[in-house]
């Protein structure tokens, strides 16, 4: 409101990409994981129960696009619905579909049960950096509102990418900046990075 009369301006930079993205490790060393996180369903159910209007007016005062985790809308190959593939915020359909995938069961807590008769607990592990911690807080809240006891796991920026590596996590956390179409193209990537995971993604 003061530029004018300050002598300066003021431009919002879009950040190309995704400061936020979150995926399920679909080769978890839990036999019972693995196949609840390799089911599509789940994934689809778990992102469905992220509120990103919510985060977008806490966490980043409005200023953010929710999305799911795309290429940039400049690349030459982007398509409009990837953006908004099961982004929209339905607990409803979301405890449905969990229940649907065998995870009816709950426990006197009201936490979902593994096929086994175990409680599902969703560890997610992450490196504090800018917005992740609170996004994460929220996104705690929600899981644990369908059902999925979640813990979040902090962890130094080495011994995280060491437990990422040896596919030891849960869920793991990170940023998204390679969204344009050079790194895209120049990189593998989109392979690796745009390969599958729920996403809640904030650009």
């Amino acid at each position: 409101s003061n530029q004018e009369s300050g002598g300066y301006r003021v431009d919002l930079v879009k950040y190309p990409g995704q400061l936020v993205y979150i995926s399920f490790n679909q080769t978890s060393k839990d036999p019972a994981k693995r196949e609840i996180f390799q089911n599509v369903e789940f994934r689809r159910a778990m992102s469905m129960a992220i509120n990103r209007d919510e985060i977008n007016d806490i966490v980043f005062a409005g200023q953010g696009t929710p999305s799911a985790m795309t290429p940039d809308p400049t690349v030459s190959f982007y398509k409009p619905e990837w953006q908004n593939a099961w982004v929209e915020f339905d607990p409803d359909r979301a405890n449905s579909l969990l229940d649907e995938i065998g995870l009816a069961e709950r426990d006197d807590r009201g936490f979902r049960l593994r096929p086994d008769g175990e409680r599902l607990v969703v560890i997610i592990e992450y490196q504090e950096r800018g917005p992740r911690m609170p996004t994460l807080e929220l996104i705690k809240e929600y899981w644990d509102a369908v059902g999925i006891q979640t813990e979040l796991k902090p962890l130094e920026r080495t011994f995280y990418f060491t437990r990422i590596n040896a596919a030891e996590h849960d869920v793991g956390v990170w940023h998204q900046d390679a969204s344009l179409e050079g790194p895209l193209l120049a990189s593998n990537n989109a392979s690796q990075n745009f390969g599958g995971g729920i996403n809640a993604g904030i650009e």
